[in-house]
């Protein structure tokens, strides 16, 4: 028993874990988890073993990890209410305990030390999940032939992968991505859309190549499949035209000049059954896109997807730690008696229950910060992220970005320039256009999306800005 997850703890916390065990039995080849649904169970393998295993985009199934008696899986998703990342079968006949999670949930929060040990099996799996990204990476460069090299691939991978490492934003992240895949595949525009979670619109979240008139966010609707970036998200599936100005599915955007462009090569991000968005490349001239090409950007799209979910599940864990180390929402309030407290009690119970702005006033230290915190966390929002920002920080230039981000570009070359460049160089003047990289800033709101954003001293702001 000492491999198992909770071996090292108490003699009196194992038994009140071990009181909470369901036995679960499967066969060979059955299914216990299935990549993209929710789970609401820890699962400890007590006797068997059993396989996990993703769908990759040409639809060939790759092993993940084989797990065996003592390890557990289903962690991430419970804790963090995200579906499995993978699909686990029973590799031979298996038994299994199950803690569900409202008995995980009394646990902890009768026995704290309890969160400690989930935090590690989460670490666990997620090394796993990276040692599996490893070894394909390694894999898929062995498996490419490519006309630049097995080196130059592997060595752009990693470039890619490493940048999701950093404690950047994850907006100049992808910029820093776009880049990087514009040079390696030799194009002159590179673009990266993801899905709004909550619109469901299609959102030009980083592009090199462009107008810079398109520092405003290019929208494109999804459920309407929008272009052949919306063709390509909705159906999962690669799209490489060699003249884009001859399919009727294309749309182009104005806005970008996109029209100048004539070959597209746009790629799903994720898997048929969770594509979080597209990688477009395009050139001025005509390409006809080989397989090599179209293989060498999914390759490099899957592990950009795979980046992506990783930063967005790492975020919602460090929501779900912070969520699971605060008492129980019931119990949360001003501690007292007297029909002032009970005022203020009602006040905050009245102020959850409903989604508008609340103003709270007062002196400094008569407690707008805690209030303004236990309307939150009563609130429906309360598993989403509590921002606070402090107004005095902002100046009368800077608050708009600050609340709302912004678009910004690296460069831009004027269309004068250009084509005075063009002239002495010989060539077409046609391409001298202004180019600017695009990269978005997160403001605080976008930052509190789901949760709640605290401007604290907002009266320093003035009125035009607080009526904004």
């Amino acid at each position: 028993m000492s491999n198992y997850p909770f071996s090292l703890s108490s003699n009196n916390l194992l038994k009140k874990i071990v009181s909470k065990l369901q036995v679960q039995r499967y066969g060979v080849g059955q299914t216990i988890c299935e990549r993209g649904k929710k789970g609401n169970s820890l699962y400890i393998i007590h006797t068997g073993s059993v396989i996990e295993t993703l769908i990759d985009s040409s639809g060939e199934e790759i092993t993940v990890a084989i797990l065996k008696e003592g390890d557990c899986f289903g962690t991430i998703s419970l804790l963090t209410s995200e579906p499995f990342l993978a699909t686990v079968k029973a590799k031979e006949d298996a038994e299994l305990f199950v803690l569900y999670k409202n008995d995980i949930q009394e646990l902890i929060q009768k026995n704290p030390i309890l969160s400690m040990y989930l935090n590690r099996i989460i670490s666990k799996r997620i090394k796993t999940f990276f040692d599996f990204f490893e070894r394909e990476k390694i894999k898929i460069v062995e498996e490419l032939e490519d006309k630049i090299g097995k080196e130059r691939k592997l060595d752009v991978i990693n470039r890619v992968t490493k940048l999701f490492h950093s404690e950047e934003d994850i907006n100049k992240i992808l910029l820093s991505v776009v880049k990087a895949v514009n040079k390696e595949m030799d194009a002159d525009a590179c673009s990266i859309y993801l899905v709004d979670p909550v619109s469901k619109d299609l959102v030009l979240e980083a592009a090199v190549g462009f107008d810079h008139k398109a520092l405003k966010k290019v929208r494109m609707r999804l459920e309407e499949g929008e272009g052949i970036t919306g063709w390509v998200v909705r159906n999962g599936e690669p799209v490489a035209l060699e003249d884009i100005h001859t399919d009727p599915r294309v749309k182009f955007i104005t806005e970008i000049h996109e029209d100048r462009l004539s070959s597209l090569l746009s790629v799903p991000l994720g898997d048929k059954k969770d594509v979080i968005g597209s990688i477009n490349i395009q050139t001025v001239d005509r390409r006809k896109y080989t397989y090599e090409d179209i293989r060498g950007l999914t390759i490099l799209a899957n592990h950009i997807a795979l980046a992506i979910s990783h930063t967005r599940l790492k975020k919602r864990i460090q929501i779900s730690e912070r969520a699971s180390n605060r008492k129980d929402v019931k119990s949360l309030g001003f501690v007292g008696k007297g029909k002032y407290i009970d005022k203020i009690n009602s006040f905050v119970d009245s102020m959850a229950s409903i989604d508008e702005p609340v103003l709270i006033s007062g002196e400094d230290g008569t407690g707008k910060v805690p209030m303004s915190k236990v309307i939150h966390y009563k609130s429906k929002r309360y598993k989403g992220p509590f921002v606070e920002v402090d107004c005095r920080d902002f100046n009368n230039d800077s608050w708009g970005e600050e609340l709302f981000g912004c678009e910004k570009s690296s460069f831009v070359i004027s269309c004068d320039d250009a084509i005075k460049k063009d002239s002495q160089d010989g060539m077409s003047s046609e391409k001298g256009i202004e180019i600017e990289d695009i990269a978005t800033r997160l403001g605080y709101l976008e930052l509190a999306d789901s949760g709640t954003v605290f401007l604290n001293h907002v009266d320093r702001l003035n009125q035009a800005n607080q009526i904004t």
